[in-house]
């Protein structure tokens, strides 16, 4: 590019032609995470060149569709996938999954969009609505604190995106319009 640094292609190895990544999050001690359908990379950009670490299992079902990512305030990076809930993955880098298995539906468990409020709470935009999600006890599952529905002001229970604003509202996408939540 003219007047800018030059681009660095990242590899990231063990990643199948067809996949690429579908979210990117710079977390806060400057690297970059990345996921893939079966893969979650940390990127890290301290060096000349960027260099991909794959992170997790090897087994392609421990990493099922993540499309999501997300920065707890103590630095744990979240990962929302279709179908496999969410994903946890500690300063270590190990990885714990949290199957949403305690929700009457399965759809709840495809994790679209992940943001945090200012108090910590994670938000969780599903096809089923909105999650709100307590994530403060690193050694149990997420506890569910609030869920949101189309009987509770949602356009469509069927939701995209999730975005925490630097003023403290919260925004969701759904297939019939963005909604404005006050954060709880």
């Amino acid at each position: 590019p003219k007047g800018g640094q030059p681009l660095h292609a990242v590899e990231l190895r063990g990643v199948e032609d067809q996949e690429r990544p579908s979210a990117l999050l710079e977390a806060s001690d400057g690297a970059v995470w990345a996921c893939t359908a079966r893969s979650l990379f940390r990127i890290e950009t301290t060096g000349a060149e960027p260099v991909a670490r794959r992170i997790g299992p090897d087994d392609d079902q421990a990493l099922t569709a993540i499309i999501t990512l997300a920065q707890a305030p103590d630095g744990v990076i979240w990962a929302g996938t279709l179908g496999g809930g969410l994903l946890r993955v500690d300063r270590n880098s190990e990885t714990v999954r949290f199957p949403l298995e305690a929700l009457p539906t399965s759809h709840l468990n495809n994790i679209r969009g992940l943001a945090f409020d200012k108090d910590g709470i994670l938000w969780a935009s599903t096809f089923g609505g909105v999650l709100l999600l307590d994530v403060s006890n690193p050694r149990s599952a997420p506890r569910i604190k609030q869920a949101f529905g189309d009987t509770d002001g949602l356009p469509s229970q069927n939701c995209g995106g999730v975005y925490a604003t630097y003023d403290h509202r919260m925004f969701v996408s759904t297939v019939a319009g963005a909604t404005e939540f006050t954060s709880t």
